[in-house]
């Protein structure tokens, strides 16, 4: 955290980003869609299950 928290992410006096977007991998989103469906198909299935 502290070289990518003090030179990228912060915008402070010894940062060199100075306020720029943080940027993010195009795989974080996707990523993020799978883990939601995931969780959404458990869930699913898991009140299926206790349902029987």
């Amino acid at each position: 955290m502290t070289y990518f928290g003090v030179n990228y992410y912060l915008a402070g006096m010894h940062s060199y980003a100075k306020g720029d977007p943080v940027p993010i991998p195009g795989f974080v989103p996707v990523t993020y869609l799978i883990i939601f469906a995931v969780i959404l198909l458990a869930s699913r299935k898991r009140r299926i299950a206790q349902e029987h």
